[in-house]
């Protein structure tokens, strides 16, 4: 944990003790505190090692234009239809880049009852990826998109790249 995010959380620990329960002297469990102060504290205080981006994705009928970064690794995000088409559904992915390899994963298929209309940007749910052991970076894509039509699309994962420096 980076230095500000442990000051953030003794902030927390002192701030309201009318609020607070002493869990310490029932079942002291610092790991579980430092989960609820990581929870509370904004994502720009988190150090989590590893570089979290969106993958560019142009061509794609839809992608991701904005993220929040933090615990959960993705917190939330929003998705902007680029196509001629209503979005039904979407599924967010994840790669995993390391050294060598790529290792994807994808989100559960949400869909949208009211759709995403034609150039309309919606915020998405965020997504509870863990951490990869070794990765230098998460990157975060669109993996696929059902329209209103019946149609689907799925992102290649050849387009999914390390986004360098």
């Amino acid at each position: 944990m980076c230095p500000l995010a442990l000051m953030y959380l003794l902030f927390l620990l002192s701030a309201s003790p009318a609020q607070q329960t002493n869990r310490c002297a029932e079942n002291p469990n610092l790991s579980h505190i430092i989960d609820q102060a990581q929870k509370l504290a904004p994502p720009e205080l988190i150090d989590l090692g590893v570089k979290l981006v969106i993958a560019p994705q142009k061509g794609s009928p839809a992608r991701l234009v904005q993220a929040s970064f933090g615990v959960p690794l993705l917190a939330a995000a929003k998705l902007k239809n680029e196509s001629k088409k209503t979005i039904l559904s979407y599924r967010i992915g994840w790669s995993y880049a390391h050294e060598d390899q790529m290792e994807f994963h994808n989100g559960d298929l949400r869909s949208v009852p009211t759709g995403i209309r034609p150039g309309a940007t919606r915020d998405v749910v965020g997504q509870a990826v863990s951490m990869g052991t070794d990765a230098q970076q998460v990157i975060f894509f669109v993996a696929e998109l059902t329209f209103s039509d019946g149609k689907r699309w799925t992102s290649k994962k050849k387009n999914i790249q390390i986004q360098r420096d």
